[in-house]
């Protein structure tokens, strides 16, 4: 699956996004991530709140919160 699939405009994942994106699916009650600046964090919370599952996402700053 390419990441426009998921609602993200980008033609390809970044390493280990798509990973944490079929880790988040498969989740059954309560997954925590955590990832540093540059790992893709913005489309793999996309590509989650796109699909069925429920998603929160916290974020440090104000200026993160879209």
């Amino acid at each position: 699956m390419k990441p426009i699939d998921f609602g993200i405009e980008n033609d390809e994942w970044r390493h280990g996004q798509y990973d944490a994106v079929k880790w988040a699916m498969l989740i059954r009650d309560l997954g925590i991530m955590e990832a540093p600046t540059g790992s893709g964090k913005t489309g793999i919370a996309t590509a989650v709140s796109n699909s069925e599952k429920r998603s929160i996402a916290l974020t440090k700053t104000k200026l993160l919160q879209i």
